[in-house]
């Protein structure tokens, strides 16, 4: 596969991944995630002067593009963390109100019942 091949899959799969996170998509994320660390590897191994100027722009997009995608997940991932956090306080102040031996009313009525 030539470089511009390369850069050009690279470049799809890091749209794709933006499109995944808009769609809240994360199992084709993931997905695209190994496709895209493969085209990187892929990449790193060709020599510098195989890469033209045009693929080094299209690679600077891809950057760019691609930076912007890590800043969504990973503004995705902080207010998961607020909502999971607001879902916990939510079950301590549950757990709070409860009251010991708030049943033992309805335990007695039964008593008085048996007799």
């Amino acid at each position: 596969m030539t470089a511009g091949e390369l850069v050009a899959r690279l470049l799809d799969a890091i749209e794709g991944q933006a499109a995944a996170l808009e769609a809240d998509d994360f199992a084709r994320f993931d997905a695209l995630s190994d496709r895209r660390d493969e085209l990187v590897a892929a990449l790193g191994r060709l020599d510098a002067s195989a890469v033209a100027d045009e693929d080094r722009a299209r690679l600077e997009q891809a950057g760019a593009l691609h930076a912007r995608a890590l800043a969504v997940a990973a503004r995705l991932r902080q207010e998961t963390a607020e909502e999971l956090g607001s879902l916990r306080r939510g079950a301590t102040a549950i757990h709070s109100y409860a009251r010991p031996g708030a049943n033992l009313a309805h335990q007695s009525l039964r008593l008085d019942q048996l007799r």
